[in-house]
């Protein structure tokens, strides 16, 4: 803990995914020297990151609350903003490859080769010479 607060989740099976870069007291309007509008920093800052972190996936072109959640599936801004400029919500991709039950770490791998979650558990599968469920 650091400054009086818990760092957050995304819920009870994901406890190692901290976004504890948030501070709340930090200042929308020292961000204007990254390029952000006083309204852009406070949607990253309810968000929950600070202004350094936040310029990359901003520049790239992804919103605030999506940013977070494709951050947890390792993905890089430029990425992301491919993945978002063709409509994918973060929360639900985010949720479609945790379902799978693809381990976190390996779910970048699998979106960047564009692949979908039922494929890479049959991947997966025939790799381990398993039949998939």
């Amino acid at each position: 803990m650091r400054g009086g607060h818990r760092p957050r989740t995304l819920g009870e099976n994901t406890t190692n995914v901290a976004f504890d870069d948030h501070d709340p007291h930090e200042n929308p309007g020292s961000w204007t020297g990254l390029g952000f509008t006083v309204g852009e920093a406070r949607r990253w800052i309810d968000a929950g990151r600070r202004g350094a972190r936040a310029a990359p996936w901003a520049r790239a072109g992804v919103e605030a609350s999506q940013a977070v959640l494709y951050r947890c599936l390792g993905l890089f801004p430029e990425e992301a903003a491919r993945l978002a400029e063709a409509g994918t919500d973060a929360e639900q991709l985010l949720c479609a490859w945790w379902d799978a039950g693809i381990p976190r770490a390996e779910a970048s791998s699998w979106l960047i080769a564009r692949t979908s979650p039922e494929d890479a558990v049959r991947a997966e599968a025939a790799r381990n010479g398993d039949r998939p469920e």
